[in-house]
């Protein structure tokens, strides 16, 4: 368990830019700084709401820092 963990953690740091800095450059616009998708153009684009219960039960912390950014507006 601390070896996985310990993995993530380099693998983090080894990205060219921290995932909560690319939070706010690509992801903020929409889903907004709490990520819960109430922003003007969240709303307007149906924009998931990222600190749904069901929806963080439904994906790993590592998948969504590796997903692709699909829709940059």
């Amino acid at each position: 368990m601390f070896g996985a963990i310990t993995s993530f953690g380099l693998v983090l740091f080894a990205q060219s830019a921290h995932p909560s800095e690319e939070f706010k450059k690509y992801c903020a616009k929409c889903h907004g700084e709490d990520g819960k998708a109430q922003t003007q153009r969240g709303k307007s684009l149906d924009a998931q709401d990222l600190i749904d219960a069901e929806f963080q039960s439904s994906e790993s912390d590592a998948a969504l820092i590796d997903r692709p950014i699909s829709v940059r507006v």
